[in-house]
């Protein structure tokens, strides 16, 4: 392919200049709304919609507490599902995706991971390895190893 005429532009053809637009920003579907309570507190307030039309409105005591709730609220909409909650951890990032992948692995058996990691760990811990045997006659190895480690 000749690269040549793909950077030539034919006389009748009329060059766009399209400017691409910044993205704009997603409307928050609940806001906090900063109000005096009849008390004379300064308290903040959840407001919002869900997926099902439910007016919410929430009121909290500290400004961290009603951002928390309004991003958890978000979080609720944009996944579609009622029950998420913001956790604390000491898992990096990393441990938190690696965790996810194993779980998502293990399928309807996920509450079996730990019996599969202590499994893997009694095993020594290694990498699977491959050898080129036949798949009949890996599988045997494996049903023999196995076995031996279950007795």
């Amino acid at each position: 392919m000749n690269t040549t005429a793909l950077t030539e532009v034919a006389e009748n053809v009329i060059r766009l200049n399209i400017e691409k637009r910044k993205p704009t920003q997603r409307r928050q579907r609940y806001k906090i709304t900063e109000f005096r309570n009849p008390s004379g507190g300064i308290a903040f307030r959840v407001s919002g919609c869900d997926r099902e039309g439910k007016q919410i409105r929430e009121n909290f005591r500290e400004e961290e507490a009603a951002r928390s709730r309004q991003i958890e609220l978000e979080t609720e909409y944009l996944q579609g599902q009622r029950e998420t909650a913001i956790r604390a951890t000491k898992l990096s990032e990393d441990q938190l995706r690696v965790g996810e992948l194993a779980i998502n692995r293990m399928g309807e058996d996920w509450s079996r991971l730990i019996d599969a990691v202590d499994l893997w760990k009694r095993s020594g811990g290694k990498k699977p390895h491959r050898n080129p045997k036949t798949n009949q006659d890996s599988h045997e190895g494996t049903r023999q190893k196995w076995s031996k480690i279950a007795n």
